[in-house]
């Protein structure tokens, strides 16, 4: 399981990854599981913990508290890998077609 990411902040765009890891410890900060909220969807908040999380693991400077890099972020989305299709692209590109419209 992961989860790709795509964060601006402080300037800077980056392409992360939400490892098993980092989804690890997103569930110890929320004290909840991810297979839980998989049916609601993941807020704002969750997705920038792990892009955090994400950005320390492969290195990159962060500022010292998750708070102060929150107040940085000016994007954050999550990146549709062809490869992996999210559920909802794999139903849409499922479902069937109407045929076309005869005259």
């Amino acid at each position: 399981m992961e989860l790709r990411l795509r964060v601006e902040a402080s300037g800077h765009t980056h392409h992360v990854i939400a490892n098993p890891w980092v989804i690890m410890l997103w569930e110890r900060r929320m004290k909840t599981k991810v297979s839980k909220v998989m049916s609601d969807g993941l807020g704002l908040e969750d997705m920038a913990f792990m892009a955090y999380e994400a950005l320390k693991a492969k290195g990159v400077e962060v500022p010292a508290t998750f708070d102060l890099f929150a107040m940085t972020i000016s994007s954050l989305e999550v990146e549709e890998d062809e490869a992996h299709p999210t559920e909802a692209a794999l139903s849409a590109e499922s479902s069937p077609k109407s045929p076309p419209k005869q005259e």
